[in-house]
């Protein structure tokens, strides 16, 4: 469905992504861990058209998205929808304005069906009756439910989360995890996740994905990753401060 093949991406003498190989399966809860700054982000923006690579293809549903033109990569993101790490909801408008922005934005839907999409997709993440209050009357896990109410309303194929239990504590952030899991089984998207939050990873991910160096150091499932005998891969799981990561570190000061 999505594959990155041999991608390199760099920011002047920053090499982040150096040989990147990686395949997003169809239906599957893809999430891609590893540390500040290894290329998390960068590699969500790859596959989201935001970037480009120096080199190296990624496809997606058959298709070089680096060798499309504008407006053909446009059709193919509007297949795209993106949770943003903060929800990144409009302060001056209401949840029901936020949920039904994209909406609005694309015109795909006529504009006396949009109020009742907006409730259903409120609904589906536990939040009924709370269209008329603005963002700064909601709890942190709220405002994110509302974000994911947003991205799901659209429709997509794709569903790409940054960081979802950033800035909640422990039982909300399992609250959104649930949550994640209860929206892929019901809608079937295909799902990419990237965090640092191995709790989150475990629960909610069919493949997990380490990346380190600028590469996949190993792609496989929760418990093979849990007690993976990759000792970058387990030092970062246990969140060890002794081991090769921790090397690396020294070695550039």
């Amino acid at each position: 469905m999505i594959s990155f093949e041999n991608v390199y991406k760099s920011f002047g003498p920053n090499r982040v992504l150096r040989g990147c190989t990686l395949d997003v399966r169809d239906g599957e809860t893809l999430t891609v861990i590893g540390g500040s700054g290894t290329g998390k982000s960068v590699t969500l923006k790859l596959m989201l058209g935001l970037l480009k690579p120096d080199s190296g293809k990624i496809v997606v549903d058959g298709q070089d998205i680096t060798q499309l033109s504008e407006d053909d990569l446009s059709q193919v993101q509007k297949h795209f929808s993106y949770v943003f790490q903060g929800g990144a909801l409009f302060d001056s408008l209401t949840v029901g304005e936020n949920v039904a922005f994209g909406l609005r934005q694309l015109g795909q839907h006529p504009p006396d069906k949009i109020g009742g999409i907006v409730k259903e997709n409120l609904s589906m993440v536990g939040l009924q009756g709370i269209e008329s209050l603005k963002p700064s009357e909601l709890s942190g896990g709220m405002r994110k439910r509302v974000a994911i109410a947003r991205s799901i309303a659209m429709g997509p194929k794709y569903l790409f989360y940054d960081e979802p239990t950033t800035g909640l504590d422990p039982i909300m952030a399992d609250v959104i995890n649930d949550l994640i899991n209860d929206l892929h089984h019901k809608l079937g998207q295909t799902g990419v996740v990237i965090t640092h939050d191995m709790r989150s990873a475990y629960k909610i991910s069919s493949r997990i994905a380490m990346l380190y160096q600028g590469q996949i150091v190993q792609i496989d499932t929760p418990d093979n990753i849990k007690n993976s005998t990759n000792p970058v891969v387990q030092q970062f799981v246990t969140g060890s401060a002794q081991g090769p990561i921790q090397m690396q570190l020294k070695a550039h000061g």
